[in-house]
């Protein structure tokens, strides 16, 4: 099996058709952003006021999430928008004012991850929120506080997954009312920070806190047991799935592609991204269309699976982009401190 060696982190946003890539390390004094190249790109705010540090959106139908923050006080808030990111509503009654990190969606669920507060639970659109974090472990950090940290959320059907600090994987099949382990087969000291579903299979992409490298495992019955499919040098920083492609993204190297449920692993992540890419954030899949944010350097498109990547940035004046995601014929971008920004699908 070929080694995940040089992975480049990405995080991720599915499309029907494209894919896009952020990259998240910061510029080198080398390179010059310009928001220019593909896309037509334009700031929707409103309502949003001073949260313009959005970390997460989520599509519900016709509903749009951003989870956001104002990035001086260390307080967040949760926002819909209805009508397509023209206009944002605080719908965070019940939510602790800690920075919104993580947003699913699961049937008429919504799911959020609060800094350092682990997970909470709306069914009614984001009116009301109750904390779902029973079976969830604590821990202490350094200033004594007691947190529960949640990395990632992923669903698979009835079952939601939540990667934890220190490193556990948890699963809850009762939508987040009681949470159950469900590490059998992971080796000890692994943090597992991504988690991606792909039809009946489950990927976690893990690493030793940054010590010896990363690791992604798969799980073909529902998380009851886990078996390595791949590792790395450094660290599996995100995971996306679209149709039968696996993408996984690892620290200072690049972006690496399974079409066969993990077994081998190719690199597609040289050609059009910027040299100074070491870390990229976040990917989302759109039909053939692939969309990424290579670091404090925008948004990029590629058409053929990765093997080549364009810029995708015009108008997007803030290229420090935290999350991408696609709402019909639009894709939307979070930035910090630029709020959101849409643009329509090429």
């Amino acid at each position: 099996m070929k080694s995940l060696v040089g992975l480049l982190a990405i995080i991720a946003v599915l499309f029907v058709s494209s894919m896009f890539f952020n990259c998240s390390n910061p510029i080198s004094p080398i390179f010059k952003y310009t928001p220019t190249g593909l896309g037509h790109w334009k700031a929707v705010n409103n309502g949003l006021t001073d949260f313009l540090y959005v970390h997460c959106i989520a599509v519900s139908g016709s509903s749009i999430y951003a989870g956001a923050s104002k990035g001086s006080d260390h307080g967040g808030a949760v926002f819909l928008s209805t009508d397509n990111g023209t206009n944002w509503t605080p719908v965070d009654s019940g939510l602790p004012y800690k920075p919104v990190m993580a947003l699913t969606v699961s049937g008429s669920n919504i799911f959020t991850v609060l800094l350092d507060s682990g997970i909470f639970l709306s069914t009614d659109n984001g009116a009301s929120w109750i904390e779902a974090n029973s079976g969830l472990p604590r821990h202490v950090d350094y200033r004594g506080d007691t947190n529960i940290s949640v990395q990632a959320l992923a669903v698979s059907g009835n079952s939601i997954f939540a990667a934890t600090y220190p490193g556990d994987v948890f699963r809850s099949t009762d939508n987040g009312k009681n949470w159950t382990a469900a590490n059998n087969g992971f080796t000890d000291s692994l943090y597992v920070k991504c988690i991606a579903v792909c039809g009946n299979n489950i990927f976690a992409g893990a690493d030793n806190n940054y010590s010896t490298g990363g690791f992604i495992f798969v799980s073909n019955n529902n998380g009851s047991s886990w078996t390595k499919v791949g590792s790395t040098n450094t660290s599996i920083s995100s995971l996306e799935v679209t149709g039968s492609n696996i993408f996984a993204g690892v620290d200072n190297g690049g972006l690496y592609l399974s079409t066969n449920n993990g077994l081998t692993w190719n690199s597609v992540n040289s050609t059009g991204l910027p040299q100074n890419c070491k870390k990229a954030d976040n990917l989302t899949v759109s039909g053939i269309d692939i969309f990424g944010t290579p670091g404090v350097a925008g948004v990029y498109l590629s058409t053929n699976n990765g093997t080549s990547w364009t810029a995708f940035n015009n108008g997007l004046i803030n290229p420090d982009v935290n999350a991408l995601v696609v709402s019909g014929s639009n894709i939307f971008a979070g930035s910090s401190g630029g709020g959101v920004f849409v643009s329509p699908l090429p």
